[in-house]
């Protein structure tokens, strides 16, 4: 089963804590929480390669390509940190929720 588009937008603003999570809706968000968290890890796992691979030809290059290449690693080291956030969120939520919304309510009150 795929969310809609603004399912998905509420669901990641569950799990970055922007919006308070819904305990009819905490089935659906751990689920997504956990396919986040799968998708950022395999992310996390290929991203070195890549990244090693596009700053290796800063080396083999000059002029404007070599800028190019250069902004291209900054947009992939933004990217990674992006990723690092959203996998340490989806792991939070994941470790708040994972006695059920209402025995995690009850320690705040």
């Amino acid at each position: 089963m795929s969310l809609e588009s603004d399912e998905q937008k509420w669901v990641r603003r569950q799990l970055l804590r922007k919006i308070p999570t819904e305990q009819a809706h905490l089935d659906v968000s751990r689920a997504a929480a956990v396919q986040l968290r799968k998708t950022a890890a395999t992310s996390l796992l290929i991203a070195p390669v890549v990244l090693f691979s596009v700053s290796s030809n800063l080396f083999h290059t000059s002029g404007w390509l070599w800028w190019f290449v250069a902004c291209v690693l900054l947009v992939g080291l933004i990217a990674v940190a992006q990723t690092v956030r959203e996998f340490r969120s989806a792991g939070l939520f994941l470790h708040e929720t994972e006695d059920g919304w209402a025995l995690h309510h009850a320690h705040h009150r």
